[in-house]
């Protein structure tokens, strides 16, 4: 990956308690394609990502 943001490059937040900041995060960059979750996120060291309700909920990949 070379780092470089393009217009067609999505976001993705790993965790966000306010799905509408990343509403506004992806306005003010010109509608930029943003992923956000309002779960817990957990990366693992092979990369994998699980997300876990904040309410104590169970895992789910």
């Amino acid at each position: 990956m070379s780092g470089r943001l393009t217009a067609t490059t999505p976001i993705h937040l790993l965790s966000c308690s306010d799905l509408s900041s990343a509403k506004e995060l992806s306005v003010a960059l010109c509608d930029q394609l943003v992923y956000a979750v309002e779960e817990m996120v957990k990366v693992h060291t092979d990369e994998g990502i699980t997300t876990v309700c904040r309410n104590g909920g169970s895992f789910k990949q």
